[in-house]
Parts: structure tokens; C-alpha cells; sequence
């Protein structure tokens, strides 16, 4: 394993790549940084992923090889971007062997916050409750636990699922002070719209969890959409939860952004947020935006 990979590293292979006829090597430079962090048998072992996705399984063939390739640039630009983060080194040793969907959710939550310019920290997975959490994110002087869950086997039919996922994520935060759980759920694809998600009840389940605890400030549910023509896939981010206002919640809990992501548009406004990818900004040009923010 290479941590950090440093931009003479990727330099040398874009020369390298360029010189054997490849115009824009793009691909090739986020396999090398895939490579170098997490080695030959991952890669092997995400390659199969990607294959095997159920999410993609309804798709044209071109537009699910576009976005198996998109995520190979897009998992490039999460262990790149997050390669300095405290933990980080002995994480990506975990993600050898954890399972990919999590792992790929867990570093893109942790990449998001990173680019809204917050301070992110990986937790040592200790086994033991309210301390196994997934990484901390240093908002406003004030250190606030995430976990991060996905669930993406088809679409959601009912609030049991997102309950029982909220209910074991929130055993993992500590009691004092505020936490966050982020829920990625499947891709809406052809023969599966967001009206096959029960997204009403979903929401209403996390408003009552919201309401029961205290040990949770707020939960950030990751969707995934086709949109545009040809479609492309975006992710939606909605934040659902409590802040200042809510007097109900101990002083120590409070979380004091209303939003924690912002979307693209808002981060190129403010000239904030970092280029995408990472790890070859020049050639961001060629892949959109990535991200949008829903739920403003």
C-alpha cells in the first residue's frame, strides 16, 4: 500500500498512459489510485462488483458500463481526497476485506464533507458499542460522530428496513454529542422509479426516530436518480433532522449548521468545494457534476 499518493506519482503515469496513445487518461490515472492505496486483489474484487450490481442489471448496456466506469473514477477521487485524514491509512486496511457497497458509501459520505470544508477523522473500530462509529466531522469547533449505512437491494417498500438500519446505527453513536447517520438507498432505474420507494413513509419514519432520540441530530438519506437524456446518475442528498431551534435536545447535542452539505451549485458560488476528481482536476470538464443537494 502507497499512502500518500502524491501528484509526481500521478504525473509519472499520465506521461506514461499519454505516450502509449491513451489522449485522456482519466480511467487509468483513478485505477492507479485505486491500485496504490488498496492493491491488486480489491481492485479485482471492486472490478466484480461493478459487474455484478443488481442496480445496473435494468439498464441498456452503455449507460451501465458508463456508470461502472464513472465509479471507478469516482472511487479514485474518494480515497485521494481522504488520504490525509486521521485514520485513514488504517481504514483503508479494514476496507480490504469489509464489504464494497459500504465501504464505496462510507468513503463517498466522508469525501462529501471533506469538500463542504469540514475536518474529517476515521474511528478504530473498537467493538464495543457508542464508540464503533464510522469517522468524526469537526463542525464549528465541535467534533459531531457519523455512521454511515446503505442499503440498496432493490427498492423500499415499507419504514421497517430504514428503521432497523437507524436503530442499529444509532447504538453505534455516542451520548455525548450530536451524531449524524447517513442511509444510501437504491438506484431508481427503469421498472424502478421513486414511486417504488416508500418515500413518504420513509421520511415519516425518520421524522418519528428523530423525535425518540437524542442521540441522533440528524439523519442524511443518499438517493440515487437517472435524469437527463442520455439519463446519467445523480445522487440526491436530503437532510432530515434537528438544529439550534430545537429546545427539546440538551445544549451539548446541538448541532448548529441546518445543512451540512451544501450542493455543487452553492460550493461554486462561494468558490468552495474541491475539484472533481481529485486526483486530475483538468479533466473534470468531462464528467459534470456528480452531486446534487436535494431537500433545501
Amino acid at each position: 500500500m502507497t499512502i500518500p499518493i502524491t501528484q509526481q506519482t500521478l504525473e509519472y503515469w499520465e506521461e506514461f498512459f499519454i505516450n502509449r496513445g491513451v489522449e485522456i487518461p482519466i480511467f487509468q490515472l483513478a485505477d492507479i489510485v485505486v491500485l496504490e492505496a488498496l492493491g491488486l486483489d480489491w481492485f479485482d474484487r471492486f472490478e466484480r462488483h461493478l459487474t455484478e450490481r443488481k442496480d445496473l442489471r435494468g439498464l441498456p448496456g452503455d449507460l451501465a458500463d458508463r456508470e461502472r466506469a464513472v465509479s471507478r473514477i469516482r472511487i479514485g477521487h474518494m480515497i485521494y481526497l481522504l488520504q490525509s485524514s486521521d485514520g485513514f491509512v488504517d481504514r483503508i486496511e479494514e476496507f480490504r476485506t469489509a464489504e464494497i457497497e459500504a465501504s464505496f458509501f462510507e468513503l463517498n459520505f466522508a469525501s462529501l464533507f471533506v469538500q463542504n470544508g469540514y475536518t474529517v477523522r476515521f474511528v478504530k473500530p473498537s467493538g464495543r458499542k457508542q464508540e464503533d462509529y464510522d469517522f468524526d466531522v469537526l463542525v464549528d469547533h465541535k467534533w459531531i460522530a457519523v455512521e454511515a449505512k446503505t442499503r440498496r437491494n432493490g427498492p423500499l417498500k415499507d419504514a421497517n428496513t430504514i428503521r432497523n438500519a437507524l436503530k442499529k446505527a444509532r447504538s453505534q453513536l455516542p451520548v455525548d454529542r450530536p451524531g449524524v447517520i447517513g442511509i444510501s438507498i437504491a438506484s431508481e432505474y427503469e421498472g424502478h422509479n421513486l414511486g417504488e420507494h416508500a418515500i413518504q413513509a420513509i421520511e415519516q419514519e425518520i421524522h418519528e426516530f428523530l423525535h425518540k432520540t437524542s442521540r441522533v441530530n440528524k439523519v442524511i438519506v443518499f438517493r440515487h436518480t437517472w435524469d437527463g437524456q442520455p439519463p446519467a446518475c445523480r445522487t440526491n442528498v436530503n437532510e432530515i433532522g434537528k438544529c439550534v431551534h430545537c429546545k427539546s435536545i440538551p445544549a451539548r447535542k446541538w448541532a448548529d449548521r441546518q445543512f451540512l452539505i451544501s450542493d455543487v451549485s452553492e460550493l461554486e458560488q462561494q468558490g468552495a468545494g474541491t475539484a472533481f476528481p481529485s486526483f486530475a482536476p483538468k479533466y473534470g470538464y468531462l464528467l459534470g457534476r456528480p452531486v446534487e443537494a436535494a431537500g433545501r
